[in-house]
């Protein structure tokens, strides 16, 4: 027989379920069918997609799906999932194409969640989904690396250590594009209560960049990045961003939100060349003035 569920709100710690619907048929072995309107996990709220399980088994505390299908209006994803509730315990393998593979393992007890991701050959052009309409457009690249998550009484901690390659991006205008741009961003994000705070670093390995109206011709750039957010102030404990030829310099402010007000800058930096300073960042800035065309040598301290 048949086994349907409705609701139309599902509610947990954080997160909330609006027209939810679970249809299992052939319990024992057979297929289950997942629909829900939307997801809302504090003030965000997701479309998501359908989940289809053709080949459900069911053996003491194992539950078995051996053929997955995940979709949504444009994309779709195959693959597998299996959850031992004795063990507390679930495996994941999941692959929007051929080259696309994210497996993990989810562990679940009380109130704490741990999930473990690893992706191979993502296809980065799936983040235009989530950029905005005017951001450039990403046409090559791939993704991989793993994700690290866990939930619970402590609050959220997320440790992602990623990997882009090969990237492609320009927009209509032509006045943003990026070519063969490989980095890896590896960091840690914490959630507590209404707090989040990070750190993290950004390596630009390789590949040329146009922001116009800057340009970066090689990578060898490095960004370390740690600071806080809250509903009032956004915080930028340090920034130390080390560009390549150049030197390194360290930024730090307070952003009040609700008076879109900035407090406590600094910029500090030592030894500084700056030749390639006025090159690169100064110069592009200068076109249309008299200081355009300036020879600039020797070494200087930013405070």
């Amino acid at each position: 027989s048949d086994i349907t569920i409705t609701a139309d709100s599902v509610r947990g710690q954080g997160f909330s379920l609006k027209q939810a619907k679970v249809n299992i048929r052939r319990p024992m072995n057979g297929e289950i069918i997942f629909r829900a309107q939307q997801l809302q996990a504090g003030e965000r709220i997701f479309k998501l997609p359908a989940f289809d399980c053709a080949q459900l088994k069911i053996a003491q505390s194992v539950v078995e799906c051996t053929a997955v299908k995940i979709s949504s209006d444009k994309e779709s994803a195959s693959g597998f999932l299996r959850a031992d509730w004795k063990n507390q315990s679930a495996d994941f393998r999941l692959a929007p194409s051929e080259k696309e593979i994210v497996t993990g393992k989810v562990h679940f007890g009380g109130a704490d969640i741990n999930l473990q991701a690893d992706i191979s050959g993502g296809d980065m052009k799936r983040l235009a989904a989530f950029l905005p309409p005017t951001a450039p457009k990403i046409t090559q690249g791939t993704l991989s690396g793993s994700i690290n998550a866990s939930s619970g009484n402590a609050g959220l901690r997320i440790e992602p250590d990623l990997l882009l390659a090969n990237i492609f991006f320009s927009d209509k205008d032509g006045l943003h594009a990026g070519e063969k741009l490989n980095a890896r961003f590896k960091g840690v994000i914490t959630q507590a209560e209404s707090t989040w705070r990070w750190k993290g670093d950004l390596d630009y390995v390789s590949g040329e960049a146009l922001w116009t109206p800057l340009y970066f011709e090689k990578g060898g750039h490095k960004l370390t990045l740690a600071g806080s957010y809250d509903d009032k102030t956004l915080r930028i404990d340090s920034s130390i961003l080390q560009l390549a030829d150049i030197g390194a310099a360290n930024i730090t402010f307070a952003w009040d939100m609700g008076a879109k007000k900035m407090s406590d800058f600094r910029l500090a930096g030592k030894d500084i060349n700056l030749g390639p300073l006025y090159k690169v960042l100064l110069k592009p800035y200068l076109e249309k003035t008299p200081f355009n065309a300036l020879t600039v040598k020797g070494n200087g301290d930013i405070e």
